[in-house]
């Protein structure tokens, strides 16, 4: 290709030696040294991708949005990768699944970190509607799963919500979150970040952290790095303390 992205050189980094700290959808997390970690993509991640993401995650980060400081792009053995600051840090979900007594006190951490995503604006120059993405995104799924008629139905509930220019994550899950040596909570995974309502981080949070751990319970302990019962128990206290009320109804 002649993409001036895909002719740069980058720095080679070595992983020998380096703890892996979580995998998720697109990549692995590892220690690199006492204040850096770093995120390797797989393999099939193209490198605008991987740029989407470190520029998007200094843009949020200027905007107020608690995350990990991105360095430089680089190449490992294993692929690019992110160098991200982050001191003594490790993926919550893994975290939690370690110190299970910490759990009501994470989740509750957990729960302001949404809050303070929402509540930060978002440039409609610099991030795309997250409404166009969620319908292109069903617009592509394969015709033996969803009927037209059933596509169009879920593009019309997604135009009916109210617009908004609060940060969307839109993979907002444990494992997406590290926690650092003073129990600081930061997100990470930001190539995906666009602009809407706060529903559709609620919506797709509550998708993996409890519909897809009942389906399968090892697929929701490898995403979310929490067992079933323990990533139900967190989406609980994250949501009442987002909405400010234990009352089941609202």
């Amino acid at each position: 290709m002649n993409n001036k992205t895909d002719e740069k050189k980058y720095r080679y980094v070595s992983l020998e030696g380096c703890k892996m700290l979580g995998q998720g959808k697109h990549g692995r997390v590892y220690e690199l040294n006492d204040e850096q970690i770093i995120k390797i993509y797989y393999d099939d991640t193209a490198l605008a991708q991987i740029e989407l993401e470190r520029t998007n995650g200094k843009k949020a980060f200027v905007k107020g949005v608690p995350s990990c400081i991105t360095f430089d792009t680089v190449e490992t053995g294993q692929g690019y990768g992110i160098i991200f600051e982050l001191a003594g840090g490790e993926p919550l979900g893994t975290y939690i699944s370690e110190h299970p007594d910490e759990l009501e006190e994470l989740a509750a951490k957990y729960s302001d970190l949404v809050t303070c995503l929402h509540q930060a604006k978002a440039n409609p120059d610099d991030f795309s509607s997250a409404k166009d993405f969620y319908i292109n995104s069903y617009r592509s799924i394969p015709k033996k799963y969803f009927s037209d008629k059933q596509i169009d139905t879920l593009v019309r509930i997604i135009e009916s919500i109210p617009d908004s220019d609060s940060f969307i994550h839109n993979d907002l899950h444990t494992q997406n979150v590290m926690i650092n040596a003073e129990k600081e909570l930061m997100l990470i995974d930001m190539a995906e970040i666009t602009r809407g309502n706060p529903i559709f981080d609620l919506g797709c949070t509550y998708m993996t952290m409890v519909f897809s751990p009942k389906l399968s319970a090892k697929l929701g302990k490898s995403v979310t790095g929490l067992d079933k019962k323990q990533s139900k128990r967190v989406w609980d206290v994250m949501i009442r303390r987002y909405l400010h009320t234990d009352d089941k109804k609202k």
